[in-house]
């Protein structure tokens, strides 16, 4: 697993969105900039999580939209179940 997600994941978890959303923005400008072949729906769900979180639902929903755009057979309970 990366580590800007990590980090990412750890200050969401204990309510620090702020923090949570830089570093997936960091994971999400270095994985672009080096063209990196990762999973691209993971990373705009982690994402919208952390959006939703901090009440900035209308890109939270627009990064929603482009993970179901990547992987159409994402839902809502396959999310749940990953997780």
């Amino acid at each position: 697993m990366r580590p800007l997600y990590r980090l990412g994941a750890c200050y969401r978890m204990i309510g620090r969105y702020e923090e949570s959303a830089k570093a997936l923005e960091a994971m999400f400008k270095r994985d672009r900039e080096t063209e990196a072949n990762i999973p691209w729906d993971r990373n705009y769900l982690y994402l919208a999580t952390t959006y939703s979180m901090m009440g900035r639902l209308e890109e939270a929903r627009d990064l929603v939209s482009k993970a179901i755009e990547i992987n159409p057979k994402m839902n809502a309970q396959v999310w749940r179940n990953r997780f």
